[in-house]
Order: C-alpha cells, then sequence, then structure tokens
C-alpha cells in the first residue's frame, strides 16, 4: 500500500501545539494505493507529479491475513508510475530488471528520476535506463551484486550513480556526453 496525506502549512503550526499522534487528522491518511505487491524503492519525478515505485508483484486476488507471513513475489520486478494528483498509475509497468531472491526476502532497489529518463537497479546486478516518455529502455549498466541505488546527476541528467553490494560505486556518463568531454579535453592540451 502507498498512502497519501496532505500537510499543509497551517498543518505544520498545529503540530508544534499539541501531540499529532493523539489526532485522527494526522493518523489517517487522505489516499491508498493497493500496489498489490512488494515495494522495493519509491523516487519521485523533478516537478513532484509522479510517484515511480518498484514493486515485485503479489499473485492475483492475494488478500494478506498475516503481514509475518507474505506471500509469495514475482521474480521480473515492475517499475510503476502513480500520478499524485489524481492517484491513478499512468502508462504501463516498466520491466526488464530481474529479482533473483527468494520470495521470504528481497534488496531494497531504489530507482532514480531524472527530466526525461528513468533508472533502476536489480538483484540480478543488471540496471537498466528507461526513457520516461516513451517508456523504451535506453541501456543496461552492469556490476557484479545487487545494484541497490541508482541516482541521476540534478543538473546533468547524462550522468549516472550507481551504487552495489559488490563494494563498487560507478559514475556511468552518456556516449554524447563522454565524447562533448573528450573533445573538451583535446582542445584545452592543444592550447
Amino acid at each position: 500500500l502507498i498512502a497519501f496525506k496532505r500537510i499543509l502549512n497551517d498543518d505544520l503550526n498545529l503540530i508544534n501545539s499539541y501531540n499529532p499522534l493523539e489526532s485522527d487528522t494526522y493518523n489517517k491518511p487522505d489516499h491508498v494505493i493497493d500496489v498489490s505487491g512488494h515495494i522495493l524503492g519509491l523516487a519521485l519525478s523533478p516537478d513532484h507529479r509522479y510517484l515511480y515505485c518498484n514493486i515485485r508483484s503479489w499473485p492475483p486476488g492475494t488478500r494478506i491475513t498475516d503481514p509475518l507471513t507474505p506471500p509469495p513475489i514475482a521474480r521480473e520486478a515492475e517499475l510503476r508510475c502513480y500520478d499524485v494528483c489524481t492517484f491513478h498509475q499512468v502508462g504501463i509497468p516498466l520491466y526488464g530488471h530481474i529479482g533473483h531472491r527468494s520470495t521470504d526476502e528481497c534488496f531494497y532497489i531504489h530507482p532514480s528520476v531524472s527530466q526525461q529518463l528513468l533508472s533502476s537497479g536489480s538483484d540480478s546486478g543488471i540496471g537498466v535506463i528507461f526513457h520516461r516518455r516513451y517508456q523504451c529502455l535506453l541501456g543496461k549498466i552492469f556490476h557484479d551484486s545487487v545494484i541497490n541505488c541508482v541516482a541521476f546527476n540534478p543538473i546533468n541528467e547524462q550522468l549516472l550513480v550507481s551504487v552495489s553490494d559488490d563494494y563498487t560505486i560507478k559514475i556511468w556518463r552518456s556516449r554524447s556526453y563522454y565524447q562533448s568531454l573528450d573533445a573538451t579535453c583535446y582542445k584545452n592540451l592543444s592550447q
């Protein structure tokens, strides 16, 4: 489940005046989305309009009766997008990152969102980069173990950082960005 609660500036002033945990105003969400699966990670788009969720789904029709005994989850992770204004899913889920762990354990796999791109790691050590608008796979990044987190540079989306359980942090550059750096280096060396 993903729960949403809007807190306005006036509400923040009230928080200081009494214990918000005693109030239903703060304890009950305004809206809930049932994603029918295990949430691995979340990322908000730069304009704060879309919430991207890495999810390993449960079998259709699953009902949770005991939170301590979760149902089996899908092997393949989905990257879903939700509009936080309408609370509806947008587009189709994106696939390409695999979860290899059993149904009773999974890693947190945090996606990253830039203006045009979307990226996620995976249990398999293969990360993916998608185009947000066209929802197509643009490329893959590789580690020797689980890629837990990826992050686009907030100023230049052609730079991506990935962090893995293989004890490495890698910085990835697009070909066009790399070529522009290469040209700049040679130009500076010739002067």
